[in-house]
């Protein structure tokens, strides 16, 4: 099978829009291209690319696109793409998607089997972004209106494609991930065989910086899995818990806490169809540090002051606290650990659940 093909185009969508109706869908912006194609498939079959012909160029500028089917409108302001048969070089990239932006640079690899045999096409790119709004791209079909609930788009799965090898060198200004903003985020993100893998990407969040190694796997698209190692510090508890439903459920007590931590963990979790942890399906276990978290209006420490005929407990100041921890089947384990409040010395260990069952030996030295 011989291929002999030749596109040459200029093409304004605003006036195709008025050539071809589509209801619902708005397309502007103008597309030049300039490409010639010749060769045998069995040049494709053999992988002897070389011998396809394959070069030109696409000019991409004020591209917009908006449709019902699509939860964001699509606007690329000025692309450009050059072709050989080696590869796909991307001179720029610019685009937005809602209220996202980001620039690429680089080039598709294995570009030319990718279109013809549904290969894995690769690319090497510097990725940048001001906004990369996640929320926008975690969109369900909307919900039936009523007059009691407003309404509402829920959160879904993203999957990622199979049969693509990206590596990102990125740096990301701000990224809204559901109620959590994060901003100067860098390191390379890598998408391959259906995963997202983060390597050394570092960010400022909830008051302080965290560095994430680990991967976001859609391969099972049924049962999407997280899989990472956190360095945190300075994390602030209470900012982490208007953050993070899952820590209303592992540990409630943050609800009432104050003081900025230092974590250092390896997590694992199963995703719902949300994107939040299945929570009995959380595995991990690591270390956390501070040098003082602040507790006010506990339920169970109010119970041990009334015990001692003291208002001392209602709001404590443990100090100088370093925890080893487990998290497996739903529940949390806490290691023995010793911290102290002015004088009186605590010794406290044991278990919770996300069943709101607790389990724990707490020695007290009283003056």
């Amino acid at each position: 099978l011989h291929v002999n093909g030749s596109l040459s185009a200029s093409i304004d969508f605003a006036s195709l829009a008025d050539v071809i109706p589509m209801e619902d869908v708005s397309l502007t912006g103008t597309i030049k291209s300039n490409l010639d194609m010749m060769g045998y498939m069995s040049y494709i079959e053999n992988e002897e690319y070389e011998k396809f012909k394959a070069d030109g160029n696409i000019i991409i500028n004020r591209f917009g696109f908006s449709s019902p089917d699509l939860p964001a409108a699509v606007k690329i302001i000025e692309s450009s793409l050059s072709f050989s048969p080696e590869f796909v070089k991307v001179s720029s990239f610019s685009a937005l998607i809602g209220q996202s932006d980001m620039q690429f640079k680089g080039a598709l690899e294995n570009f030319i089997p990718y279109m013809f045999k549904d290969e894995t096409v690769g690319g090497r790119f510097t990725f940048t972004a001001g906004l990369l709004n996640l929320n926008e791209f975690m969109t369900g079909e909307e919900e039936p209106e009523t007059e009691e609930v407003e309404d509402t788009v829920p959160m879904s799965v993203i999957e990622v494609p199979a049969n693509i090898d990206f590596r990102l060198v990125s740096k990301i200004d701000k990224i809204i991930y559901d109620k959590l903003e994060i901003d100067d985020t860098y390191g390379i993100i890598s998408i391959r065989d259906g995963k997202v893998m983060l390597e050394n990407l570092n960010m400022d969040l909830l008051q302080g910086s965290m560095k994430l190694n680990g991967e976001y796997n859609t391969q099972d698209i049924s049962a999407p899995v997280v899989d990472f190692g956190i360095n945190a510090s300075g994390i602030d508890i209470p900012s982490a818990f208007n953050a993070f439903d899952v820590i209303a459920e592992l540990a409630p007590v943050a609800k009432n806490a104050t003081g900025k931590i230092n974590l250092d963990m390896t997590y694992n979790s199963l995703l719902d169809e949300q994107m939040s942890p299945v929570l009995n399906s959380i595995a991990g276990k690591g270390s956390f540090s501070s040098q003082q978290i602040g507790i006010s209006n506990s339920g169970i420490f109010s119970k041990i002051g009334k015990e001692l005929k003291t208002d001392k407990f209602d709001n404590l100041a443990l100090e100088n606290i370093a925890v080893d921890f487990e998290i497996r089947d739903g529940r949390v384990y806490i290691d023995p650990f010793e911290t102290k409040m002015k004088t009186t010395t605590f010794v406290i260990g044991g278990d919770q659940g996300i069943d709101q069952t607790m389990n724990y030996t707490m020695n007290i030295n009283v003056p």
